[in-house]
Order: C-alpha cells, then sequence, then structure tokens
C-alpha cells in the first residue's frame, strides 16, 4: 500500500491498490527511523464493519409547508439514488406536487395535469434521475383511474391510463430498472371483487406482466408493494383477505420472466391475525426482505414485523421490530443499503397519545432505535416513507408533520 507523510511529519495518507470487501480487518505496520536514527516501530488495527448504523439525521431545509389540514392515506413519498438524485411528491388538498433536491434547496416542479380529487401518489426515478410519478384519480363518485407521468424538463409526459377501462383503480406502485423500464402495480375492482396487477411501460402503451396475482380470485387483494431485481424483474408484495376467519395474509409473488412465482406461503407473525400495509426491498443479492404491521392480540396493539426469504422459506427477523410494543405501529416502510444494511421506518402512536415517526437499524443481530424523528416538539407526525441517498446509501425518510397553532409541513431529513 503506497504511504505519504505530509511535509511536517504529522499525517500519514494511505492510498489501497484496490477496493476492500466489507467485512474486513486492516493492518498497519510501520518501522521507521526518525532524523536522529532511532527506530520507531508501531501496528495498528481496525476492523472494518460491513454496517454503519446511523448516528443521528439532519433536516434537509427548507421545511415545505402544507395547505391542507385534512389527509388522505399517505400523501407523501420519497425516492433517492446513489447519484445524489431525489425527488418528493406530494398532496396539498387538491393538487399534486413535486419536488427535486438542488445542491441546499428544494425546486418545485410545474404541477401535472390532472382530475380532482387525487390520493396514494408514488415516485420513482429514471437512470437520468428525472421523476416519473403515478396516482389514482377519481374519474367518477364509484371509479379512479391510475395515471403516470414522467418529467421530460421542461414538461410532463403523460404515459396515460394503467388499468382497464371501466374499472375501479386504486393504490399505485411504481420502480423503474436500470436500463429505464417502468413498472406499476396497482388494485383493481372487476365487479366481484379486487385483485393485484402489474404492468410495464413498452415505449408506447403498458402492456400486462402476467395475470393478477391473487391467491384466492374470490377474495380482495389490496395495497401492493413493488420492488424490482438486479436483472429489472418484479417482485410484489401485498395484503389479501381470507374468508374463513376475516384475516389478511400478506403474500410476496415474483416474476421469472415467464409467470409469477410465489415465494412461500403467507408471511403472517399470527397465523390468524390481520396483517397490512406490506413494504418490501431486495438486498444486493437479490434476497428480498418484507416489513408489515399485524395486529397482536398480546399486546393488544399493531407491530411491525420483518421476514426475510431464505431461498425456501420466510424467516423471522427477531420479534417485533418496535421498542415499545405497547405503542400502535402501522406504515412501515423499508430499505436496504449496502453500508446501511436494513433500516426500518413506521408511524407509531404512543401511549401519551403522540403521532411519532419511528426509525430503527438491524445491526449486530439487533435492532437499533433512534428517538421519535418528529422535527417539532409535541407535533404529530404521519405517513412515513423512506428511500436511499448516495453513494453511501443513507436512508431519507419523508412525512407529513402538522401542529394545531403552526399548520402543516412535509419533513425531510437524512441519516448521518
Amino acid at each position: 500500500i503506497p504511504t505519504v507523510f505530509s511535509c511536517e511529519g504529522e499525517k500519514l495518507t494511505l492510498q489501497l491498490l484496490e477496493p476492500l470487501t466489507l467485512p474486513s480487518n486492516l493492518k498497519l505496520e510501520l518501522a521507521v527511523k526518525d532524523l536522529a536514527g532511532n527506530e520507531l516501530r508501531e501496528t495498528w488495527v481496525w476492523t472494518l464493519s460491513r454496517t454503519y448504523p446511523a448516528k443521528g439525521f439532519r433536516l434537509l431545509e427548507p421545511t415545505t409547508p402544507v395547505a391542507a389540514w385534512d389527509m388522505t392515506e399517505r400523501p407523501v413519498r420519497i425516492v433517492a439514488d446513489q447519484a445524489d438524485h431525489m425527488a418528493v411528491v406530494w398532496l396539498d388538498d387538491t393538487q399534486l406536487k413535486v419536488q427535486v433536491r438542488t445542491e441546499a434547496d428544494w425546486l418545485l416542479l410545474p404541477e401535472p395535469s390532472h382530475k380532482t380529487p387525487i390520493f396514494r401518489p408514488a415516485i420513482a426515478l429514471m437512470p437520468s434521475g428525472k421523476p416519473v410519478i403515478a396516482w389514482q384519480e377519481a374519474t367518477s363518485s364509484s371509479q379512479a383511474d391510475i395515471r403516470v407521468m414522467v418529467w421530460n424538463d421542461p414538461v410532463w409526459s403523460d404515459l396515460g391510463r394503467v388499468n382497464t377501462s371501466g374499472f375501479d383503480a386504486a393504490a399505485p406502485s411504481i420502480a423503474v430498472s436500470a436500463t429505464g423500464e417502468i413498472f406499476v402495480a396497482w388494485l383493481e375492482y372487476d365487479g366481484q371483487s379486487q385483485n393485484v396487477s402489474v404492468k410495464r411501460w413498452n415505449g408506447s402503451s403498458w402492456e400486462p406482466v402476467g395475470e393478477s396475482l391473487d391467491i384466492n380470485f374470490a377474495q380482495n387483494a389490496a395495497f401492493p408493494d413493488l420492488f424490482l431485481d438486479s436483472q429489472g424483474r418484479p417482485y410484489v408484495a401485498w395484503r389479501e383477505d381470507r374468508a374463513e376467519d376475516f384475516a389478511w395474509t400478506i403474500y410476496v409473488k415474483r416474476w421469472d420472466g415467464f409467470s409469477w412465482q410465489q415465494l412461500g406461503e403467507g408471511l403472517n407473525y399470527n397465523a390468524y391475525e390481520r396483517a397490512d400495509m406490506p413494504s418490501i426491498a431486495l438486498n444486493e443479492h437479490d434476497q428480498p426482505y418484507v416489513v408489515w404491521s399485524e395486529y397482536d392480540p398480546t399486546s393488544h396493539s399493531n407491530n411491525i414485523y420483518l421476514k426475510v426469504w431464505d431461498g425456501s422459506s420466510w424467516q423471522a427477523l427477531g420479534d417485533a421490530v418496535e421498542e415499545d410494543v405497547s405503542e400502535r405501529s402501522i406504515y412501515p416502510t423499508i430499505a436496504l443499503g449496502k453500508y446501511h444494511e436494513l433500516s426500518v421506518s413506521w408511524w407509531g402512536y404512543t401511549l401519551e397519545k403522540q403521532e411519532v415517526i419511528r426509525f430503527a437499524q438491524w445491526s449486530n443481530d439487533a435492532w437499533q432505535y433512534q428517538a421519535a424523528l418528529n422535527e417539532k416538539e409535541n407535533a404529530q407526525a404521519f405517513y412515513p416513507s423512506m428511500s436511499l441517498s448516495g453513494i453511501g446509501q443513507s436512508p431519507v425518510i419523508a412525512w407529513l408533520e402538522r401542529k394545531p397553532d403552526e399548520g402543516s409541513a412535509i419533513i425531510i431529513k437524512q441519516a448521518y
């Protein structure tokens, strides 16, 4: 390893000939002589961890005021990439807003054309860093469509309606492959039940990716979450009703290029309880992790659970994720990075009736917790959305926060 002393002889610079594979150990032994000819020997040893838990969070200023007081479900979503592109989509009453991060500020893009009311926006980034958004918009009192637009500076390009014409559609999830293929998952009511489907943009229209994913087409399937593997193939987690006991079950399927393959059975921690709000992510080896909220009859509260696919079955990563299982914990979001290995954020409701944003990371075979992320004291915080930003893939989280005497705002914080 080439080494260089600074002019004053106080700073030693080491240059690695090739990147380290983590985890790793480094050992440095020096045998040098001072100006008097005395031999100096010293040995240093470093252990480089595979992961680096977050020390805290910093606010990405400025905060963004939100005029609307009434909330709709999941009104804000964030996305980031390793090239430091970052974008946020949110709902503000009847407006659909998108902003992108500049060096030290947020740039608000022109509002996309849409009908009202609108619900559940989703966002992804093209390989160029340009945002692509999907949302649910009402077309009548009993029907909604899924729309998609991509930002082509200085205008939005409309990719049209995704769902089947005449059917009620909701809850889109969107993802983009490394080659720029856009995929959307959503739920759609066919007149008998809700089904989960996936389509991809072929450059001119939306084409189905296989059949609907439901396990039992007589039951309602809902709230899909979509993630692409390293080859651009979709994995989907969703919630499905179970007729015999009114439970909700979390399922996962992956597209193998020809058909949908189910990964194991239902993921529920307690087989006969209601599991909801799944969030899925894959690690660098395309191994899926899924987190969700589920009612626990012991704590009489909703808890957050996480399982990982080992190639043949789903394995729980510990018990409930949260530090205090007496809190109601809902709307979890997951992120897997090379350095911040496994991060989970969720919306918690404390025994003191405080709405808070929680955050935990899996490190050294245990969950490591941060204090509530709320920006202002006594503010209520809702609906976190998480992504990974920069070459270090640090977690970045957006949520809605409000105080009765100060109004509402979109808060965005990044781990350090």
